[in-house]
């Protein structure tokens, strides 16, 4: 990726709709890849409605943790990719299980995503640092360095 620039997608909290919940992307030049950040209730909406996913063939999306304002529409999207798109996104998020179940719960067939640990992600350097958000939901904050391979 040449000139990454983080764009905001929404920056409103679980309450604050009007501002969107929380997320921000990373897409190169051509839109062929695509990194989102969180992946919250009204984030597929936005993300249809800037035509982030037009031309991308490679999509990421990095959790922050799993509330619903955070991994709301994340369904969405994989059944977007799975029957429009016709990939395979990779989800990265550290606790991997959790997520799964998660996903599962939403009837995502395992196989239609990729979960992988942000530390291992190989196309985009992260480092992942734990965060207190509440007593019983893990939450990462992420340094993101470099370009994407």
């Amino acid at each position: 990726m040449e000139k990454e620039t983080l764009n905001f997608i929404g920056n409103g909290s679980c309450f604050n709709t009007e501002f969107g919940n929380n997320a921000a992307y990373y897409k190169e030049e051509q839109g062929k890849r695509l990194l989102l950040i969180d992946c919250g209730e009204s984030i597929f909406e936005r993300v249809r409605k800037l035509k982030l996913l037009e031309k991308a063939e490679e999509i990421s999306v990095l959790i922050t943790h799993l509330h619903t304002d955070h991994v709301g529409s994340l369904s969405s999207l994989i059944y977007f990719c799975q029957y429009v798109k016709g990939i395979k996104p990779t989800i990265l998020y550290p606790e991997k299980e959790k997520l799964e179940q998660l996903l599962t719960i939403t009837e995502n067939e395992l196989g239609t995503f990729q979960l992988v640990d942000p530390s291992e992600y190989e196309k985009f350097p992260i480092e992942e640092i734990r965060q207190q958000h509440t007593k019983v939901v893990g939450a990462y904050g992420y340094i993101l360095e470099g370009s994407v391979k």
